[in-house]
């Protein structure tokens, strides 16, 4: 054999030897400009429920060394859906490291490696890397998807068997469509239904959106106030059919029989079909897109519609809609650990305060006692029928000023944080609810307070 031969032969073979010990120890050389798949598939999006705990995003095994995006993105309402997100990195990842990451408020994202709290947990072996994620957002759910640099999120953070669904941000939207009350309406349509006219595309994009409904006047062409739902999350492949009733009132029903001879649209689209069930009175519907800055007189009116703005006596306000800023009071009483209940707090020392904007509510409250005041932030989403549940976390703390003479196991009693549920229903142009809520410190057996809340709009 030829003497250059025999190099390259040799050559070879010291690097076919090289590159099966690394195979052998689980390791793989990754070139600067290595291609986006060389790290492997990442993982997809996680969703964590607000406060979650610990987990791995890449079970069993971890993730392949390598350089990593990490995508952060809002999950709510129930962790199921994420239309936008925040981007991290390049994160590198070396064998046998533990990375934890923090899904903070706001789509927000904290990063540590080898932190405390990782400590009993097992370190990755056979050359992986693992990162493991939580949620500190006390109101929000928030999904976590971590990908190798230059593979796109979109589509490849979605999908798989945590099924999470890409609502995107909707583009489309229906101005006001006025329905006749004459029971013959669309008698030769399928199910007695009409389809909206959609601006943007033929049928809505998938995603969530506040819908709109309104007394049109003796003849479809003038509106003075409406009534506001939602948001309605559109899941792509959908058929809904919004049927008017008498008041502006409305009932949506997600995939009726009714519609079952109409075309069922594509995985990233969903179509609205309306019938007016007022016997007396034109109904008109609105569908706008939640959260994408569009209002009822700028959106809604205009178009080949040809339906009017026309105030009349009354103009739209704080009392024909469930959003905008409220206020209002809130009782409160605590529930001790024996299962005694203390007395009301009178409404007059509580007050409630929040805003209803795009489908979110946020807020706080506070009652002032003689002995404690307690404070506490909340917030939520709206339920489509026009309610809310949310999270409500804050603090009963005791006021040593006011009281020289309790006891110092009553005082301790009295102040603790505590974290809970709140839920409100909007009903005659005012909110009522209620709210629960226990302790959170190292007490062997929690207290309790509890209490009923109305609010207005504030003027």
């Amino acid at each position: 054999m030829h003497s250059g031969a025999r190099w390259r032969d040799a050559v070879g073979r010291m690097v076919r030897i090289v590159a099966s010990a690394f195979l052998a120890a689980g390791l793989i050389l990754v070139a600067a400009s290595y291609p986006a798949t060389a790290q492997g598939p990442g993982s997809k999006w996680t969703s964590f429920r607000p406060r979650a705990g610990i987990q791995p995003l890449m079970a069993p095994s971890g993730f392949i060394p390598g350089r990593y995006m990490i995508y952060v993105g809002n999950a709510d309402p129930i962790g199921m859906t994420v239309s936008e997100w925040q981007t991290n990195g390049p994160l590198v990842l070396q064998a046998g490291d533990r990375w934890l990451a923090s899904l903070m408020p706001n789509s927000g994202l904290r990063l540590e490696r080898e932190p405390a709290a990782l400590l009993n947990y097992a370190k990755p072996s056979g050359g992986f890397a693992q990162i493991y994620a939580a949620s500190e957002d006390p109101t929000s759910w928030q999904a976590v998807c971590v990908l190798p640099v230059g593979v796109t999120p979109r589509p490849n953070c979605f999908g798989g068997s945590r099924n999470i669904t890409d609502v995107g941000k909707p583009g489309t939207f229906s101005r006001w469509d006025a329905f006749t009350p004459d029971p013959r309406q669309f008698a030769g349509q399928p199910g007695g239904v009409w389809p909206l006219r959609v601006i943007g595309y033929p049928n809505f994009v998938a995603g969530h959106y506040m819908i709109f409904v309104a007394n049109a006047g003796p003849h479809g062409r003038e509106i003075a106030t409406w009534n506001t739902f939602g948001p309605v999350h559109l899941i792509g492949g959908d058929r809904w059919q919004a049927t008017l009733r008498p008041q502006a009132q409305l009932v949506m029903e997600r995939n009726p029989a009714t519609l079952i001879n109409y075309t069922k649209p594509d995985q990233h689209h969903a179509m609205i079909y309306v019938r007016n069930d007022d016997r007396s009175v034109w109904q008109a519907i609105c569908v706008l897109p939640q959260g994408q800055g569009m209002a009822v007189q700028t959106h809604c009116f205009g178009g080949s519609n040809k339906i009017s703005y026309v105030p009349g006596t009354k103009q739209p306000g704080p009392g024909d809609t469930l959003e905008g800023a409220f206020a209002g009071r809130i009782s409160l009483r605590y529930v001790w650990p024996s299962g005694a209940q203390g007395a009301d707090a009178t409404s007059q020392d509580g007050r409630i305060e929040f805003t209803v904007r795009d489908g979110s509510v946020s807020g706080s409250l506070t009652v002032t006692r003689k002995t404690t005041t307690v404070t506490a932030r909340f917030g939520g989403r709206l339920d489509g029928t026009s309610g809310f549940t949310g999270t409500l976390e804050g603090a009963s703390v005791y006021k040593p000023e006011t009281d020289r003479i309790s006891s110092i196991i009553v005082k301790a009693l009295l102040a603790f944080p505590f974290r809970g549920r709140i839920s409100g229903r909007f009903e005659r142009g005012a909110w009522t609810g209620r709210y629960e809520a226990q302790s959170t410190d190292q007490r062997e057996r929690p207290v309790g307070i509890s209490g009923n809340w109305t609010a207005e709009h504030t003027r």
